[in-house]
């Protein structure tokens, strides 16, 4: 496992309920076991930041956003995360990331309704994952 010694980006996507957090915890468990002690660990929508949680609060309460709203509030919430906080400084460090969602469920998701170009365009600058 040579990319242990690098930035090194993966991503689990999946139906809500499928076991995509289960599975975030099991691999990083297994790479821990391996020797991996530069990991960081985060999940989209972001609980750490005010984005994410008002992205959280709309789901959770099933309130009506439109879908547009929607997908630019993911983007926004993921750019920062990317940008600012988790992201791109622990791949700067040489770290394993490991993300419980990311940019290809809003393609996912928000495909069903909404244009694949402009989902494509509001992530343009989103990483992708290894």
């Amino acid at each position: 496992m040579n990319f242990l010694k690098k930035g090194f980006y993966i991503a689990m996507c999946g139906l809500d309920g499928c076991g995509q957090t289960t599975q975030i915890g099991l691999l990083a468990q297994f790479l821990k076991e391996k020797g991996c002690q530069k990991m960081v660990i985060t999940k989209e929508p972001t609980d750490h930041q005010p984005i994410g949680n008002l992205i959280r609060e709309i789901l959770q309460l099933k309130q009506v956003v439109d879908a547009r709203v929607l997908q630019l509030l993911f983007a926004a919430d993921r750019y920062a995360n990317q940008k600012e906080i988790v992201l791109l400084p622990a791949l700067l460090r040489n770290e394993v990331v490991l993300s419980d969602r990311c940019f290809l469920c809003s393609l996912a998701y928000g495909g069903l309704d909404l244009d694949m170009e402009w989902l494509w365009q509001i992530n343009s600058q989103i990483q992708f994952p290894d």
